[in-house]
């Protein structure tokens, strides 16, 4: 499964994603052969990113089109932001894209409302005390983003949209 073009060790000119990173883990040399994907693992890799991503990506938009509907004045500044960093819609890069700060302030501030994950799982890697709790190593440990996305100490008003102020 090789990429069309594509020489071990040559620069990338573009935007690496996920799939280039899994090819370019297959052709590496240095790489432990154990730890390389094989074309079947690849390929069911890129099935789960696109069945996994599908109803987040979808769901996470409508709720950004949402807020820019109700909220005409983020909407303006959005759009006088990419304006200027696009004159004369000139086509997105990677490198435009990722200094466009109010789009970033934008995208969070929808993403804390409504969290792709309403809470995340880690291991505990090793025995620690947390607050008087002991967490022992091994022990899955819950973070309720959801909860923490509208705690009034860490956001003043919670359930406003307020791109601004962004952490």
């Amino acid at each position: 499964l090789g990429s069309p073009g594509y020489q071990p060790g040559a620069p990338l000119s573009h935007r690496v994603d996920f799939l280039q990173l899994m090819i370019n883990s297959q052709n590496s040399k240095e790489l432990d052969t154990h730890k390389a994907l094989s074309d079947l693992e690849l390929v069911a890799q890129s099935i789960i990113f696109i069945f996994a991503g599908y109803e987040t990506t979808s769901s996470s938009l409508s709720f950004l089109m949402y807020f820019l509907a109700t909220h005409p004045d983020v909407q303006q500044k959005l759009q006088e932001e990419i304006d200027a960093t696009f004159p004369n819609k000139a086509p997105p890069t990677y490198d435009a894209l990722v200094q466009m700060e109010y789009l970033d302030m934008v995208l969070n501030e929808s993403l804390r409302l409504f969290p792709i994950a309403v809470r995340l799982e880690r291991v505990c890697k090793k025995d620690v005390e947390i607050n008087g709790v002991f967490i022992p190593k091994g022990t899955v440990v819950m973070v309720p983003t959801f909860a923490l996305h509208k705690h009034p100490e860490f956001w003043p008003e919670p359930e406003e949209f307020r791109p601004e102020r962004s952490p």
